[in-house]
């Protein structure tokens, strides 16, 4: 608004012309005194001087005051400007809200359609998620039950083998203390068979001498009995005279050998005596009979007697009988016994010796039982520990497994935290899909409200004129032939993806096939408006030729022989067809013919005058209409194959997933059914490895 002006408290108040105009009419000037009249001229142009500086000013002051004015004109100018495009601001933004809360109640709406759909069509993929779920939860309860199950079996054949160990270490010490008693035996077998040989060394020694004395007795038995035989048997005997005086004077020699034990001496002396006795048989023949051998038994009794005497002089002393022929025959007695003892004690050595042997070969055989036990033993031992190395292997091996199933566990995790993001993926895409999708409805609904304004475009074009309807409906006709072939293919076209798309039908969702029934109603009712157009042109082409012959002059002198152009339906182009009217007057005269035939000309030149340039526009308006609708279709169309090309996108990024989460699944599953082998060590290292390189 406009400021109120006011002076200036520093602008002095200016006097009034008609006061400076008394004060100079008051002032008195003596002309006569130059003095005075030139101080008042110089007063005059001081005061003229002073008011054309205050007028200077005061025009400067104005001037300024002016240029304030334009300026705060302007301003207010420019502030009401502003107000009025403020107003015009709020009533704009009034509008817009008004229009933003349709466009909120319309998104509303769509959002509550959206949510709809979106329950609608990510019911499959919510039942596809949560059968993975339960899947991977069925594959995690199935992993940590075997698990258990390893781990009860690996404390089980843990405890079997501590037990075996128990068992093995028990035997070990049993036959460790079998094998120290046996030990302890066997020293004493062996201290027994050293003494048991120290006494055949003995016995050996004794059985020699033994055996020696028995060969020297034996050979003085023979001799013995050669001395009986000889003494016995020969006519002439010996001299039993010279014999015994011969044992009379080597009596000393014979007993001091055969005290100090000289048998063979004794033997030899004898020798020399029988070989004399043989020689002197020998040269002379004797026939022996009963009666010598009696008269010579007392002889040689008694030599045989001198000679026992003679043998043993120890116990001869000792027992001193008193009977010298019983002392000799006790003394021969002990001789006989005494070998009968050797024999026998020869006997009972020989079986104490074969009694040793046999008793050295069984301790040789359960010595050698022994070291196959103890073999046996070591080779147990050997096992125990070899299994009890396999039990460490398979602990190891289990604690590796363990990490590595921990290792497949987080990755697991990782796998869901991806098939979630991909899920999220999808519903993002799903929702892209949804708002293509409503576009296709809103190109669809406007494809349906065109075809309902070319219809009521249509209705409203029959009432015109009849030549002006009869070439718009042959134009329409022409044209929807051209549609009705144009969305022949399309259907076609449709029908073929349709075929096409039928495997990949069962991995699409309902929304996708929602829109493609859409699409096809949309299509199946284009064909139906075209049909309909069709049969509107048809109906209306038969109305004007009804109402055409109708309008025209019926008498039979005026249409003797006239010709009319009519539109045949269902062609492209319009061929005029003359159809001539035989009427029942044709001899009629030249004049009249010729008079209706100009008349006809003239009328049909009119109307075709007239109709051109209506004709020209609606040609112009139905093909620009034609050709919007057929951009609309070819849009719509290539939305709905690009929504097919997404959802098989994703379905097929779907089975991938599904793929490689079966394949991982399958693939744990045979790591976890096989049990590595002890010697297969490397292998199991290798396909640990592996995995986790996978």
């Amino acid at each position: 608004m406009g400021a109120i002006w006011s002076r200036p408290a520093d602008m002095p108040a200016l006097t009034a012309p008609d006061l400076v105009d008394e004060s100079f009419e008051n002032t008195t000037v003596d002309a006569k005194d130059p003095d005075e009249f030139d101080r008042y001229l110089a007063s005059i142009r001081e005061r003229r001087h002073d008011a054309l500086a205050s007028i200077k000013t005061e025009m400067n002051r104005l001037r300024e005051y002016k240029e304030e004015l334009e300026m705060v004109r302007k301003e207010k100018d420019g502030l009401e400007q502003q107000v009025k495009a403020l107003k015009q601001v709020a009533n704009i933004s009034n509008d817009m809200l008004k229009i933003r809360e349709a466009q909120v109640t319309d998104l509303k709406k769509r959002l509550q359609e959206m949510e709809s759909h979106a329950d609608e069509c990510l019911a499959d993929l919510r039942v596809e998620y949560q059968k993975q779920i339960d899947n991977i939860r069925n594959l995690r309860r199935l992993y940590e039950e075997r698990a258990e199950a390893a781990a009860m079996g690996h404390e089980r054949e843990i405890n079997k083998e501590r037990a075996k160990n128990s068992l093995l270490e028990a035997k070990l010490a049993e036959e460790l203390n079998s094998k120290q008693g046996m030990n302890d035996f066997i020293a004493k077998l062996e201290t027994d068979v050293q003494g048991k040989q120290i006494e055949y060394e003995q016995m050996k020694a004794k059985y020699m001498t033994t055996s020696a004395d028995r060969m020297s007795l034996a050979s003085q038995m023979a001799l013995v009995n050669n001395l009986f035989s000889t003494l016995l048997s020969g006519d002439e005997g010996p001299d039993f005279d010279r014999f015994a005086r011969m044992l009379e004077e080597n009596r000393e020699l014979i007993s001091d050998l055969t005290f100090n034990g000289d048998i063979n001496e004794t033997a030899s002396v004898l020798m020399d005596i029988a070989g004399d006795t043989l020689e002197r048989s020998e040269e002379v023949e004797c026939t022996s009979n009963r009666e010598k051998i009696a008269s010579n038994l007392p002889k040689v009794w008694r030599i045989l007697v001198e000679l026992l005497g003679h043998y043993d002089n120890k116990t001869a002393n000792e027992s001193k009988p008193d009977d010298p022929n019983e002392s000799r025959v006790a003394s021969v007695s002990r001789t006989f016994l005494k070998l009968k003892d050797l024999i026998l004690e020869k006997n009972s050595l020989v079986k104490d010796i074969g009694r040793l042997k046999t008793l050295n070969d069984h301790l040789e055989s359960r010595l050698d039982h022994q070291q196959q036990r103890l073999s046996t033993v070591s080779a147990e031992l050997c096992k125990a520990w070899s299994s009890v190395a396999k039990l460490n292997a398979q602990h190891r091996k289990l604690h590796t497994h363990e990490k590595i199933l921990r290792y497949e566990l987080q990755h697991k995790r990782t796998v869901l935290t991806e098939l979630k993001q991909e899920l999220e993926y999808c519903r993002e895409k799903w929702d892209q899909a949804r708002l293509k999708n409503t576009q296709s409805q809103e190109d669809w609904q406007s494809l349906r409200e065109e075809f309902a304004r070319r219809k009521c475009s249509t209705s409203v074009e029959s009432g015109f004129e009849d030549d002006e309807s009869r070439v718009a409906i042959a134009d329409s006709g022409a044209c929807s032939d051209d549609d009705e072939t144009w969305l022949k293919t399309l259907s076609l076209d449709s029908s073929e993806t349709e075929t096409v798309d039928e495997p990949q039908s069962e991995t699409e969702t309902t929304g996708i096939k929602r829109l493609e029934k859409q699409s096809r109603s949309l299509l199946n009712q284009m064909v139906r408006t075209s049909r309909t157009s069709d049969s509107i042109s048809e109906r209306l082409e038969e109305l004007q030729r009804q109402y055409g012959r109708s309008g025209r002059p019926t008498t039979s002198e005026s249409e003797d022989s006239s010709e009319v152009l009519v539109e045949i339906p269902g062609t492209s182009t319009s061929t005029p067809i003359t159809l001539q009217l035989e009427e029942e007057n044709i001899l009629q005269t030249d004049e009249i013919v010729l008079r209706t035939e100009e008349e006809a000309e003239d009328r049909l030149q009119q109307d075709t005058a007239l109709l051109r340039p209506d004709e020209e526009e609606r040609l112009q308006r139905r093909a620009a209409r034609l050709k919007r609708l057929e951009e609309q279709c070819l849009g719509l169309f290539r939305q709905v194959s690009e929504t097919n090309a997404r959802s098989d996108m994703i379905s097929g990024r779907l089975d991938e997933v599904h793929a490689r989460q079966v394949a991982r699944s399958i693939d744990r599953q045979t790591t976890s059914n096989i049990t590595p082998h002890p010697d297969e060590t490397s292998e199991t290292t290798e396909t640990t490895e592996t995995t986790e390189s996978v």
